[in-house]
């Protein structure tokens, strides 16, 4: 007898009429929703007790290879998660931190193991200042990347990483900038009442 995952028999399944395999057909088979609901394209949400259509329901895991859609609609699911962020609130911020870094990473071509070497390789500051997290609202560094190829190039504070974007990555515009300070420099130091 071939047993479905959740261990469900198949002919538990070919009983039912359904005709969905797999982890579908075991997810059908438990009750979460019926051949009727298959067909119609819709299911019932067990939060709000409304029959909605899959569009409305996020995709499910897939560890066999085989598309679920999940447990709770979409709606309830937000009022689900605020909930759980309200009495939760730093094991929220974990995860989200957590979300947010392996986002980041993903779209520089790294993983978050690569971003950690790269901290501690820098001793967790700046690759530019030197410094920490200088940026309060923020709680890492940023991933500072070439515009023109996209590649990764260190970790940076968030006033470095801007600065280098307003610059336009441009080199000749940086050394410019850095005549213009030695230039106003003296002027400076009149001005504060530090002349020499």
């Amino acid at each position: 007898m071939h047993l479905l995952p959740y261990g469900h028999e198949r002919r538990d399944v070919a009983r039912d009429g359904l005709e969905g395999r797999g982890r579908v057909g075991a997810v059908m088979a438990k009750g979460q929703f019926t051949a009727s609901d298959m067909k119609a394209r819709t299911k019932k949400c067990p939060r709000c007790g409304e029959v909605k259509p899959f569009s409305e329901f996020s995709p499910g895991s897939s560890n066999q290879g085989t598309p679920r859609i999940a447990a709770i609609c979409r709606a309830c699911f937000v009022v689900y998660q605020i909930d759980w962020r309200k009495r939760n609130p730093e094991s929220g911020k974990r995860a989200s931190a957590k979300f947010h870094l392996k986002r980041a990473c993903k779209s520089m071509g790294i993983t978050v193991e690569q971003y950690y070497q790269a901290l501690d390789a820098q001793g967790g500051v700046c690759k530019i200042c030197g410094q920490p997290q200088r940026d309060k609202t923020r709680s890492r560094l940023a991933l500072d990347h070439d515009h023109v190829t996209g590649e990764f190039r260190g970790l940076l504070c968030n006033p470095c990483n801007a600065g280098i974007a307003y610059f336009g990555d441009s080199i000749a515009i940086m050394e410019e900038a850095i005549r213009y300070l030695r230039a106003s420099k003296p002027l400076f130091q009149v001005i504060e009442g530090k002349a020499q």
